[in-house]
């Protein structure tokens, strides 16, 4: 869709209008793709100051010959295009994605492929799930489908690859000062935290000082907090408050 007046295209209509709301809020693209935002489209996304530094980017495979087979109509070096451009912007943008395992006709060196890419894009988070053969799908009824061991092993490197993408790139945070909305208190091996998330999407738990009372978790709640971050953490990392 094109707004004829501005000039601007797509997702872009909806953010600039979200990001003129008054509020202290984030907006956040979720389950986008290279065929709705390339490099270019993306670095003009980044003026709008409400615009988190996330996306959760579909890659689904990361051989070209599997992208193609699943009709989808972008390469690897697309993608990998539009991450170069969020990192430029912000080497701690947080990029997360799906990857599917075992799709038919998938080789060892197109499942090499997708580790490939786990690896040069850093994602914050991967969410890699075996094929699942689906009836009346034009996949179901494609040649050289794969065994169901073979995708379970493959779908198990592949999580063990993303996990530790994930905790390098989450110990890359560490020294860095992060405005989070604080959403909830629990208990953990560290005692209380807060938890909540960062413009990056990362999970963020942190101390405060001033909350030594559990019973007091409500007067954070909903707020936004200064963070600086020490080290990875669980599922996400762990700082405190500034």
């Amino acid at each position: 869709t094109d707004d004829l007046e501005t000039g601007l295209q797509g997702v872009e209509i909806i953010v600039k209008a979200l990001n003129e709301i008054p509020g202290d809020f984030l907006i956040r693209l979720g389950s986008m793709e290279p065929t709705v935002i390339d490099a270019d489209y993306i670095s003009r996304l980044f003026r709008y100051e409400k615009l988190a530094h996330h996306v959760h980017l579909s890659i689904q495979s990361g051989s070209d010959r599997v992208i193609a087979r699943m009709n989808r109509h972008y390469t690897a070096e697309d993608y990998l295009k539009i991450v170069q451009t969020c990192r430029a912007f912000d080497p701690l943008y947080g990029i997360t994605t799906d990857i599917i395992c075992g799709f038919p006709g998938e080789t060892e060196e197109d499942f090499e492929a997708s580790k490939d890419i786990v690896r040069k894009a850093q994602y914050l988070h991967v969410h890699c799930f075996p094929y699942s053969r689906r009836m009346y799908t034009p996949a179901a009824d494609m040649p050289d489908q794969i065994a169901p061991a073979v995708k379970k092993q493959r779908n198990k490197e592949l999580i063990a690859a993303a996990e530790e993408v994930s905790e390098q790139f989450r110990a890359s945070m560490a020294g860095s000062v992060q405005r989070v909305l604080a959403e909830e208190a629990e208990q953990t091996e560290e005692g209380v935290l807060w938890k909540g998330h960062c413009s990056n999407y990362c999970v963020v738990y942190f101390r405060d000082p001033s909350m030594h009372d559990p019973s007091r978790a409500a007067s954070l709640e909903n707020q936004w907090v200064t963070v600086k971050i020490e080290r990875v953490f669980r599922d996400g990392v762990l700082g405190s408050v500034l």
